[in-house]
């Protein structure tokens, strides 16, 4: 079992190289969002998609969470990492989503407390 299960992956993993050699046109192995966008308008990359059992409900944010570092770029390790997380049903996807829009929000209400705090410091000296 173990052995089919590590043949699934390696299989798996070469789908998702190819998948990423579609969409990088531009052929420096990374995507950036417009490369991403331009290719969910392929049925080639569409099926792909779908028979990785990956749901792209909103394309924006999904492709924010495929880049971890923030780059602006998906290089393979974060694209074959995000998309082995957001295998399955959709449910994964959007709870993933969640998480990474309530990051997002956590900063940007911390940030705001942040200010809020050195405003009111400042009255008070």
């Amino acid at each position: 079992m173990l052995e089919k299960q590590r043949e699934d992956e390696e299989s798996n993993e070469k789908h998702l190289i190819h998948l990423l050699t579609l969409m990088d046109t531009d052929g420096d192995q990374t995507i950036t969002f417009d490369e991403f966008a331009v290719s969910l308008e392929s049925k080639e990359v569409v099926d792909y998609i779908s028979a990785l059992e990956v749901e792209i409900s909103d394309a924006k944010v999904f492709f924010q969470m495929l880049d971890v570092d923030g780059s602006g770029k998906v290089d393979i390790i974060e694209f074959i990492s995000g998309m082995r997380k957001f295998r399955g049903e959709a449910k994964s996807v959007d709870i993933q989503m969640m998480i990474h829009e309530n990051k997002k929000l956590f900063k940007l209400v911390s940030g705001l407390v942040g200010v809020l705090l050195a405003q009111e410091d400042d009255e008070y000296d």
